[in-house]
């Protein structure tokens, strides 16, 4: 598979920093910052030997700073070396204030930048070269615990213990930092739109207008809304039902495109009886494909959603419509995957490439190709990534942008599960740009979910969340619940890491209130487990954490979501170890493992092998506890894929797999050790 063309392929140049006042320190590359590792050549700030994803611009003035040591560097220094003098001051003070605090939050509370007013800003932590280091290591840290260990071997243990708990979670942190920098995402800039020419739509006849709301789906959903409720208001039903029902039709595509899929559904259904009326069977199809398509954008998978798509496919083949049966089995596929039923989307495939090769349409070869990808895909069959490339290949000949980044999206759900995070990163953007370009702006949220979350897995919390608060940005008030707060959970998530817990909880809260707003039942529960998961990393009350908990599953009753599902047992199983209800603990462990074993589940079976570890070391049954611990720590990448509740993700969305717990579970280990092994004295 050849690689993809990479949107943002700029790489950030490192600039000639030399500084006649420091000629020592102009030619360190790598250079050492205690406890940092600065890298000109990559333009990276490495911490323990991980990357910390700092900003390409932040380490260039940083650069800047090491060579000047001690001196200091004017504003206009930093202006002209940095940015070559073509910004303003503000930007220069937001990137010094950014740099310094991640420097401070990341460097033990040192502070690294000092603000010389009226002159500019000097380094205070001499560089150093690391081969200077060489002569004059420091004893290591293990020899150090080595030698305090030997007077008591319930030390040595625990020093053991600790050791292999670091590991785990420093190998599970490498696993989810890319190996290579990443250019920034360039932020859309965003215009107003022009004011909607309400009088003018007013000047069309019926026709026009739905035409128009036909021709401004899905580019411009504004004058499309508009263009829409104009005819609805116009027509009166009993007299022109046909006109009717293809108004409050095209009203309900527009709801889609806009994430709206409670309001779609309602219009979709009213479009039914007056078409039934009118005797527009084509329209009436259409109308009961796009009621069954709503309902899975819902995650609602259930009876009445395979119904609305048989009712259409009954239409399509009376009518022998091969363009309309494609439709409707392609639709049918995609569900039948949704259900885990790899059978019965064999058989409509087949059925679908019978009615394509009647097609004289490259569309429906791209489509094909994607869901035979699918297929291979769910069935952990080979040939998924040959299937999706070809699908992008004709895509891209085609000019189909929109099932260019389809494609493109598949890719990088593979990439994700190779943990190839760089390749999934480039993948993401190159399909949030196609459809960008398709027009299909009600695809953007759930792509820059999977951005974020491809973002937050690298390290690279910035960036998460900024592309977390593009999906609020761009997400209707009521629309989509379930993606809103999943989206609020990830900020929060990301605050309460830098140690925000304030924020974090404050946004918790809201994202709480709104899910029971809109009576979302999963949007509610993936907040419940993401308020549960923070009590416990903030060290509040556990007993709280396990009342959520079972909160939670109430809340979740008989839905059919074993991301929820799983996440529920997780947090029920870290709670009551905290809460050293240990029995209780190891009970949900071995629920959640033998569903996990059931459903072929990895990520969380490791899951439910770090909550037997927490429980068996928070009682002090050390050689148990360490059975389990060593089995997390033998596939420690396992822990990266955990996710939490993911958004009722539609068919041309990969599930973003990203860690969602593992942060907390690997924190809570050792709080876990050190109290079982004080319970033992």
């Amino acid at each position: 598979m050849a690689d993809p063309t990479p949107l943002l392929s700029q790489e950030a140049t490192p600039i000639a920093l030399a500084d006649p006042r420091r000629s020592d320190t102009h030619h360190l590359d790598p250079a050492r910052l205690d406890p940092f590792v600065v890298e000109r050549a990559g333009l990276r700030l490495l911490r323990d030997g991980v990357d910390t994803g700092t900003d390409a611009q932040q380490l260039k003035l940083l650069w800047v700073l090491i060579d000047a040591w001690p001196g200091v560097v004017s504003k206009d220094e930093l202006l002209d070396k940095v940015w070559g003098g073509h910004v303003s001051e503000a930007a220069l003070h937001k990137t010094v204030s950014l740099l310094r605090k991640r420097l401070h939050a990341l460097g033990d509370g040192k502070e690294f930048i000092r603000t010389r007013h009226r002159h500019g800003y000097q380094l205070l932590v001499e560089p150093m070269p690391l081969d200077a280091e060489a002569g004059n290591v420091p004893e290591s840290v293990s020899s150090v615990l080595h030698a305090r260990a030997s007077s008591s071997r319930w030390t040595a243990l625990w020093v053991a213990l600790s050791i292999a708990m670091a590991l785990t979670a420093l190998a599970a942190s490498q696993l989810l930092r890319p190996a290579l920098p990443l250019p920034e995402p360039a932020s859309a800039e965003r215009v107003a739109p022009s004011p909607l020419p309400v009088d003018a739509l007013a000047e069309h006849d019926n026709p026009a207008l739905l035409q128009l709301a036909r021709d401004a789906t899905p580019s411009d959903l504004a004058l499309a809304a508009a263009a829409a409720d104009t005819l609805r208001a116009r027509i009166d039903a009993n007299v022109e039902p046909g006109l009717a029902g293809l108004a409050r039709k095209q009203a309900g595509l527009v709801a889609y495109h806009r994430g709206d899929y409670r309001d779609a559904v309602a219009l979709f259904e009213a479009a039914i009886s007056p078409l039934q009326t009118a005797e527009d069977w084509v329209e009436l199809a259409n109308v009961l494909g796009n009621i069954g398509a709503s309902w899975v954008e819902l995650g609602d998978l259930g009876p009445q959603t395979e119904t609305r798509y048989r009712e259409a496919l009954d239409i399509w083949t009376r009518l022998d419509d091969a363009a309309g049966m494609a439709r409707t089995y392609n639709n049918l596929v995609n569900l039948h995957l949704k259900r885990a039923q790899p059978g019965d989307a064999e058989h409509d495939l087949d059925a679908l490439t019978k009615v394509v090769a009647r097609l004289d349409d490259p569309a429906w070869d791209v489509r094909v190709d994607v869901l035979r990808g699918d297929l291979l895909d769910a069935e952990a069959q080979s040939g998924a990534q040959d299937a999706y490339a070809s699908a992008l290949a004709l895509a891209t000949r085609a000019g189909h942008a929109d099932l260019a980044a389809v494609a493109a999206q598949r890719l990088a759900r593979l990439a994700e599960r190779a943990n190839d995070l760089v390749l999934a990163y480039r993948w993401l953007t190159q399909a949030r740009q196609h459809y960008e370009a398709a027009g299909s702006r009600g695809q953007l949220p759930q792509l820059d979910y999977a951005l974020a979350a491809n973002r937050e897995r690298a390290g690279h919390a910035s960036d998460a969340i900024a592309h977390y608060e593009s999906v609020l940005d761009a997400l209707a008030p009521q629309a989509s619940p379930q993606l809103r707060a999943d989206t609020e959970s990830g900020i929060a998530r990301l605050l309460a890491e830098r140690g925000e817990h304030d924020a974090a909880r404050q946004r918790l809260q809201h994202a709480a209130r709104d899910a029971r707003l809109s009576g979302d039942a999963l949007a509610l529960t993936s907040v419940l487990i993401g308020q549960g998961f923070h009590l416990l990393a903030a060290g509040e009350s556990a007993v709280a954490a396990v009342a959520l908990a079972r909160e939670a599953e109430v809340t979740l009753g008989t839905r059919d979501s074993w991301s929820h599902r799983r996440n529920i047992l997780a947090l029920s199983g870290l709670a009551l170890a905290a809460t050293e209800h240990v029995e209780e603990a190891l009970m949900k462990a071995s629920q959640l493992r033998a569903e996990a074993i059931r459903r072929d589940d990895l990520p969380s079976l490791a899951q439910a092998d770090t909550i037997e570890a927490a429980a068996h070391l928070m009682r002090g049954d050390f050689a148990p506890g360490y059975q389990a611990l060593r089995r997390t720590r033998a596939n420690p990448e396992l822990l990266a894929t955990a996710d939490a509740g993911s958004p009722a993700t539609p068919a041309t969305q990969p599930s973003t797999s990203g860690s969602r717990s593992s942060w907390l579970i690997l924190a809570l280990l050792p709080m876990a050790y050190v109290a079982g092994r004080l319970s033992r004295h």
